[in-house]
């Protein structure tokens, strides 16, 4: 299945779909005074984005160099991979919720979080719900979600090809339903650097699996759209 939200690459640079990554950050009803332990800073999604895209390059990477060696061992099947590779797309969609109605149509995306999608030549779009909280502003209408509804932004975090968020229960349903990869912020947090590296490789274990985990989507991505 695809997003319900629309490709604005029309599509990936081979022909198909591109990769599709969707951020969740849970604003509206929590700041850093109210409900503060379910908060998010936007330096720590800065962080798990910026994580992400590091992760992705070296994904690549890595499969380059497998393309490499098989194209030269005659693999037909493998370079016709390598071909498809390099044209590979990402769009970053931001899926959370601000404290009026006007606000989801000029919701300011900081500049870390930008800059982290530029890594990987991603663009991120918006999905903004308005939050209204108890008393209702002028002008903020409960309901009135646009294309940030809660089931629609549940169906897009389940169909993801990888899904981002911190430890909250709506992302955490969509991570149980769904067959891409889910990540948290914290998986890119400085304690995790502290993690144990393989002698070898100078990787740590758990980095190694995000890495496995992103070959694992980005071979998917283009075996099915050969």
């Amino acid at each position: 299945a695809e997003l319900l939200w629309a490709d604005p690459l029309g599509g990936g640079g081979g022909g198909g779909r591109a990769v599709t990554v969707v951020f969740h950050v849970r604003r509206g009803d929590v700041t850093t005074s109210k409900n503060a332990n379910h908060y998010t800073p936007d330096d720590a999604v800065t962080r798990g984005l910026a994580g992400l895209a590091e992760d992705i390059l070296f994904a690549q990477a890595l499969m380059r160099r497998g393309c490499k060696a098989e194209q030269q061992g005659g693999d037909r099947d493998a370079a016709r991979l390598c071909t498809l590779l390099p044209r590979t797309s990402f769009v970053f969609h931001l899926a959370t919720e601000a404290a009026t109605a006007v606000a989801p149509r000029i919701y300011p995306v900081p500049k870390g979080w930008t800059k982290a999608a530029r890594k990987v030549n991603a663009v991120i779009v918006k999905h903004v719900a308005p939050y209204c909280g108890v008393k209702a502003e002028r002008g903020c209408v409960e309901g009135d979600w646009g294309d940030a509804g809660a089931l629609q932004t549940l169906y897009n975090m389940i169909e993801a090809d990888i899904l981002l968020s911190d430890h909250s229960t709506f992302p955490g349903l969509a991570a149980l339903l769904s067959a891409g990869h889910h990540f948290y912020y914290a998986d890119w947090a400085t304690a995790n650097a502290t993690d144990e590296e393989d002698p070898k490789t100078g990787i740590s274990e758990a980095r190694m699996r995000r890495i496995g985990a992103i070959i694992d989507t980005l071979y998917f991505r283009a075996v099915a759209d050969d």
